[in-house]
C-alpha cells in the first residue's frame, strides 16, 4: 500500500503538470545534504540520562567527520484543487526511510487537512525539520520527550483565524514515545493544541500550548540501526501524556523563545530479566533560546534543563540504572553560530557543555549544509 501510494505521489505532479494549466500548477524537487565533523569529550559504552526511558534515537552521533543528514524531496500542488509531498531522508548511520509522504486537498484559506506521514504539531519545535532549527542538535526536552523529532502516519486538521491557529492530529503511533498494537487498529497517539501570534511594527509575541496523548505496548528504547552506544534495555507499556507551553519574544534582529514540557507516564515497565514493575512518573524540562541575527550571520545560546520523579512498585539492577536519578537534574548549554554564506548554503559551529550524568562533558560540531532545488 506505501509503494503504490509512493508510485502515486512521485507520478501525480508530472501527470498534473501536463494536464493543468501552466500557471495553475507547480512542483518543486530538492536535495538536502548536512555533513560535517563532531566531537565529544568522553567516548561512552553506554549512554543513558538518568531518570528517564529514551528512545534509541535520541542516542549521541560518533565522533568523527560524517554525514549527519541527507534528503530528497519532492513537492507539488495543483492551484485551489491539491498539494502533496515526499521526503526520503536518512539521519547519520540510518538506513533510508519515508521521512515524509502527505497529500492535502484545498479546503480555503483557513482549513487545512492532512493525510499521511507528518511532522506532529507538538510544541514550537517538533513541527519544523529537524536542519532548519537554529540548533544542529535537539532540546533536551525534544530528546527525552519525542525522541528528537516525532513523525507519524496520521490525519491532521488546521483552522486559521489570522492571529490564533487551532490544530489537532490522530495517528498511528509508529514511533517513540508510542508503538503500535499489532493486535489493535484504534490510533495510538493524538493531540491538539493552539498557537497566538502579535505582530508589532518593531517586534512580535508568540504563544504555543499543545497537549498530546501517546499508547505504547511493549516498547522498547533500542534501536539497532543508530550508532554505536549501548543502552539499558527496559519496555515500556503505558500512557504518555505530555504538555507543553511555550513562547517567543522577537524584537528587531533579536529574540527570547522559552519552552517547557510536562510528561506524566503511567503503565508497566519490564527490564532485561524480565522483572516487571509498574510505574508511576512526571517528569519535566525547560529548555530557553537567546538568538542575535545580524546580516547573515546568526548567533545563539541555549540552556537546557531536567527533572524527574519515578515512582516503582519494586527495584531491580536495570530499573535503578535507568530511572535512578540521584537527584541529579540533567542540564546543558549550548552556544551556536550560523553563517548563511549564499542561498541555501550554511556553515555551522555549535559547542555543548552537559551535565547530563553526574559528570560533565563537552561536545563540537562543525557543519556544512546546502540544498540544490529545481
Amino acid at each position: 500500500m506505501i509503494k503504490n501510494s509512493l508510485m502515486m505521489l512521485l507520478v501525480w505532479p508530472f501527470f498534473a503538470h501536463a494536464q493543468q494549466p501552466q500557471e495553475s500548477t507547480d512542483w518543486q524537487a530538492s536535495i538536502f545534504a548536512q555533513f560535517g565533523y563532531f566531537q565529544q569529550s568522553t567516548e561512552q559504552q553506554s549512554w543513558q540520562i538518568p531518570g528517564f526511558i529514551t528512545g534509541g534515537e535520541s542516542q549521541p552521533h560518533d565522533s568523527g567527520v560524517q554525514l549527519f543528514h541527507g534528503e530528497l524531496a519532492l513537492w507539488g500542488n495543483i492551484e485551489e484543487v491539491l498539494s502533496g509531498n515526499i521526503i526520503i531522508g536518512s539521519h547519520g548511520l540510518e538506513s533510508p526511510e519515508i521521512e515524509e509522504l502527505w497529500l492535502q486537498p484545498w479546503l480555503g484559506q483557513q482549513w487545512q487537512i492532512r493525510f499521511g506521514r507528518q511532522l506532529a504539531n507538538i510544541g514550537l519545535y517538533n513541527a519544523i525539520h529537524d536542519h532548519e532549527w537554529r540548533f544542529i542538535d535537539a532540546t533536551l526536552s525534544q530528546t527525552v520527550f519525542l525522541g528528537g523529532q516525532y513523525t507519524d502516519d496520521a490525519v491532521s486538521v488546521n483552522y486559521n483565524m489570522g492571529d490564533l491557529e487551532l490544530f489537532t492530529w490522530i495517528g498511528r503511533g509508529a514511533n517513540f514515545p508510542s508503538s503500535v498494537n499489532p493486535d489493535s487498529a484504534k490510533p495510538n497517539a493524538y493531540g491538539l493544541g493552539w498557537q497566538w501570534l502579535w505582530l508589532g511594527t518593531e517586534s512580535s509575541f508568540l504563544l504555543n500550548n499543545s497537549l498530546s496523548q501517546f499508547n505504547a505496548t511493549e516498547r522498547d528504547n533500542s534501536n539497532s540501526d543508530h550508532h554505536n552506544a549501548d543502552q539499558v534495555n527496559l519496555s515500556l507499556s503505558g500512557e504518555t501524556t505530555l504538555l507543553t507551553l511555550g513562547a517567543e519574544w522577537q524584537y528587531l534582529q533579536g529574540g527570547w523563545q522559552v519552552e517547557s514540557m510536562i510528561a506524566d507516564v503511567e503503565g508497566g515497565v519490564v527490564d532485561s530479566l524480565q522483572l516487571q514493575a509498574d510505574i508511576s512518573a512526571r517528569y519535566y524540562g525547560i529548555s530557553s533560546e537567546w538568538y542575535w541575527q545580524w546580516n547573515v550571520v546568526e548567533t545563539a545560546i541555549r540552556y537546557d534543563w531536567l527533572n524527574s520523579h519515578n515512582k516503582l512498585s519494586i527495584n531491580s539492577n536495570d530499573f535503578a540504572q535507568v530511572l535512578n536519578s540521584r537527584g541529579h537534574n540533567p542540564s546543558r548549554l549550548s552556544a551556536v553560530v550560523n553563517w548563511s554564506f549564499a542561498k541555501y548554503q550554511m556553515l555551522r559551529l555549535q559547542a555543548n557543555f552537559e551535565q547530563l550524568s553526574e559528570e560533565s562533558e563537552t561536545a563540537f560540531w562543525m557543519v556544512y549544509q546546502g540544498k540544490l532545488s529545481w
